[in-house]
Formats: C-alpha cells, sequence, structure tokens
C-alpha cells in the first residue's frame, strides 16, 4: 500500500493514541516515509521546531551578528561538532595521583561479567521494558519508549528474538549508536535583537 487516508487507515485515528496507531502501522508493515506524512498529517499532536533565524559570534573580539540562514547553518553545524571535547583520549596519559583510582578492585569477582552479553529471559525482558522512561526522544529511530511497551505479543516477540541475536553476535547497527542534539535557545529579553 503506497499511500494511506482515512478511509484506508487500518484503525480509528481519532479514537487511538499515537503510539497505538504507529504499533498498528508498524505491525501491519505500512510504516514508511509516505505513512509518516500521512500519520502526521491524521494526528491531533502539534510538532515543534525551533527556528534559529539569527546567531551572534564573537570574531576579532567584537560580537558579530549573523542573519544569512546558510551561514547561520554553518555556524550552528561548527558549535556543535566542536563543542563537546573528546573524552575518549586513548593518548591521555593518566597521572598517578590519580592511577590507583582505576585499577581494578581486587574485591570484586571478575567472573561476574561472564553473562553481561547473554540475552535477557522473558520476565526480564518484560522487566526492562515496563522499566523504560517515557515522554523521550526517539532518535533517529523514530521508535519510541511508550511504543516498545505497548507492542503486541508478536511484534514483542521479534524485537526479543532480534535483540538476542544482537546480543548473541555482540553486534548492533552503526545508526543505532547515531544521537541528534538540537540548540534550544533560552529566550531572554535582554538578548533579543
Amino acid at each position: 500500500m503506497d499511500t494511506l487516508n482515512a478511509d484506508n487507515f487500518p484503525i480509528d485515528l481519532f479514537n487511538t493514541d499515537h503510539y497505538g496507531v504507529i504499533t498498528t502501522l508498524i505491525c501491519q508493515g505500512l510504516f514508511n516515509q509516505n505513512s509518516h506524512a500521512t500519520l502526521k498529517q491524521h494526528l491531533i499532536k502539534k510538532h515543534h521546531s525551533i527556528f534559529i533565524d539569527r546567531v551572534i559570534i564573537k570574531e576579532n573580539n567584537t560580537n558579530t551578528l549573523i542573519t544569512d540562514p546558510t551561514r547561520i547553518k554553518k555556524v550552528v553545524n561548527e558549535h556543535f561538532q566542536k563543542c563537546p571535547s573528546s573524552k575518549n583520549n586513548p593518548d591521555k596519559v593518566i597521572p598517578p595521583t590519580w592511577s590507583s583510582y582505576y585499577q581494578p578492585i581486587e574485591i570484586i569477582d571478575p567472573h561476574i561479567y561472564q553473562n553481561l552479553m547473554s540475552p535477557p529471559s522473558d520476565n526480564e525482558w518484560t522487566i526492562i521494558l515496563s522499566a523504560l522512561l517515557k515522554d523521550k526522544a526517539s532518535g533517529p529511530s523514530g521508535i519510541l519508549n511508550e511504543m516498545l511497551q505497548h507492542l503486541g505479543p508478536c511484534m514483542r516477540s521479534l524485537i526479543f528474538d532480534f535483540i538476542s541475536q544482537c546480543l548473541n553476535l555482540a553486534d548492533t547497527s552503526d545508526e543505532w549508536h547515531l544521537a541528534h542534539v538540537y540548540p534550544i535557545p533560552n529566550p531572554r529579553r535582554e538578548n533579543v535583537i
């Protein structure tokens, strides 16, 4: 099915919550770019966007106002590429005064980590899903914690098997390691130009 509309939608859009609609789309194999646009169109949910229409940067010890949209995107992108410094530096030498803190703790049995990557049991999987935080951003996948918590038995079993195989193979998609960071401006009246 390439296009969806209110007449051929598999559930009642107006009497089903957002996560129920998305879960139904996923289970029916209808969740793609076209159905996502239709979903946005039919759901009663406001989507908020942040628009940055000006940026002040320091150049040659003076503040410069940028209003050109192309330059704003470039400056904001550069800022977020550089602002978090790398914490994983293999060449960094630990000072001797701190080295004892990074030594293995002898009273901890090193074998307790043997089963760390073994798949969870059905009961553990249920506990993990129910403990997921709500109202959190989905990340690049678009899958929200609430969607995972409201899965039907078939999809829940499929995802459990998939996660178990990822753990058995010690392999996950590179895309799962991505995250999007968006600047959220603090609207203070004195800084408004």
